[in-house]
């Protein structure tokens, strides 16, 4: 599996992730900010803290749902 192609099934046509809570094995991750959906070059931007904004990129690969 490419890690910068979103999985088969993760992801409908036309659908957008912009605005969805992203959530890591561990707890809450952050929001997601930003995507991009060209297979084999597919990442989110993911915003993290209200006060201290950090943003930090996903490879695609890595979303399970």
């Amino acid at each position: 599996m490419d890690r910068m192609t979103f999985a088969d099934g993760v992801l409908s046509a036309g659908a957008s992730v912009k605005g969805y809570r992203l959530v890591a094995a561990d707890g809450r991750a952050g929001r997601v900010s930003w995507a991009t959906y060209t297979p084999g070059e597919s990442y989110l931007v993911v915003t993290v803290g209200l006060l201290s904004r950090k943003h930090h990129v996903v490879p695609a690969g890595a979303v399970t749902s």
